[in-house]
């Protein structure tokens, strides 16, 4: 009998909460850039309704066999979201009630010395000139070859290394495969990623979940 229980339910590792239309959803994972892929979690309706879960959230728990019919295999406990248990969500604020505020703290992105061994003036120039504040919206606009994605890495560099208590998350949307690497490589932050050979439907599903993801992180 133990040994048939163990075979009905298995431990997986955390996913994002992806909520369909029909009010139930899927757990994608991280390694499929939290789009549909075969090793989804199904999520039914009634549970997503009973613990209040919204796309972008993180779940972990049991989860039943695959379905004969080839299926996703469902979640048959919910053991945690967003690292807290589910109870704790009745009392989490709902994003779209939050109140917008300008920008009071900033952030300091210079450090005494780059990964690469030298001097962060890129950081520095932007402190000076151009400083980046919490909840701040930024552009950067310039040619193609221009050094855009080099003046991301540096910011990204600064934020982890200097403001610890931020959660750095990098969304490359339509980028190009080996710029997509690179960025990994770096090790700041959670890169998620649709590179330009996949569709434009998929961009858009990694870019709404991502953003889904950082509204759960600052309702947390």
């Amino acid at each position: 009998v133990e040994k048939e229980q163990n075979m009905e339910t298995q431990e997986k590792p955390l996913g994002i909460l992806d909520v369909l239309g029909s009010g139930s959803g899927f757990i994608r994972r991280r390694e499929a850039g939290y789009t549909p892929s075969k090793e989804d979690i199904y999520v039914g309706a009634k549970v997503i309704h009973k613990f209040g879960l919204k796309t972008g959230d993180e779940l972990g728990g049991t989860v039943g066999r695959r379905p004969k019919n080839g299926k996703s295999p469902p979640l048959t406990h919910l053991d945690i979201v967003n690292g807290s248990p589910p109870g704790d969500l009745l009392e989490r604020p709902d994003f779209d009630r939050l109140s917008a505020v300008h920008p009071d703290e900033q952030l300091i992105l210079e450090c005494d010395r780059s990964v690469a061994g030298q001097a962060d003036y890129t950081n520095r120039v932007i402190d000076l000139f151009c400083p980046l504040g919490k909840g701040q919206r930024a552009m950067i606009v310039a040619p193609s070859k221009a050094g855009k994605t080099t003046v991301l890495q540096s910011v990204a560099e600064g934020i982890v290394t200097n403001n610890p208590e931020c959660r750095l998350m990098i969304l490359l949307a339509d980028e190009r495969p080996e710029e997509i690497t690179e960025m990994e490589m770096c090790g700041f932050g959670e890169v998620i990623a649709s590179s330009f050979d996949r569709p434009a439907e998929r961009h858009c599903q990694v870019a709404e979940i991502t953003l889904e993801r950082a509204r759960r992180y600052v309702e947390g």
